[in-house]
């Protein structure tokens, strides 16, 4: 995944546009007004998604497809919207490099709540997708 994709899901994860199209169908118009969003930019976010497969419209409404569940459904076996905030947050930190180079002081803020929700589960999503593979490196290199 682009960076820029991983940056729109983040954005509509953050704001629960992905969250409320997967209650009801939805217009832009009823997310914004919901909300109390700018409408042309959840115009754009939405028909990004749209590209990115995870969204549909239909009669002016827009409505989740399968493959936005790892996003919206926590019970789905591939859940993921953890890791795509917590590395939405790392590129956010990554960005301020230029700062910590002048000043020598780091750029990273406190995680609010929400941020250390999504780190965690950042971490189990990763070690329920990696960790049999990791025991098999490390038994690989450390037989008993």
């Amino acid at each position: 995944m682009e960076f820029e994709e991983l940056l729109v899901i983040a954005g509509a994860l953050k704001t629960g546009l992905l969250a409320s199209v997967y209650e009801k169908k939805q217009t832009a118009k009823e997310l914004a007004s919901a909300n109390n969003y700018d409408l042309r930019a959840v115009e754009i976010v939405m028909e990004a998604l749209k590209e990115l497969g995870l969204i549909a419209l239909a009669s002016q409404k827009y409505e989740i497809k399968p493959a936005a569940y790892p996003y919206v459904r926590k019970d789905h076996p591939d859940y993921g919207a953890s890791g795509v905030l917590h590395t939405a947050r790392r590129i956010e930190n990554w960005t301020r490099l230029d700062e910590a180079i002048k000043t020598g002081k780091s750029q990273t803020s406190r995680r609010k709540p929400e941020e250390l929700e999504a780190f965690v589960g950042a971490m189990d999503e990763f070690s329920k997708n990696n960790a049999s593979e990791l025991v098999s490196i490390a038994l690989k290199e450390h037989p008993q």
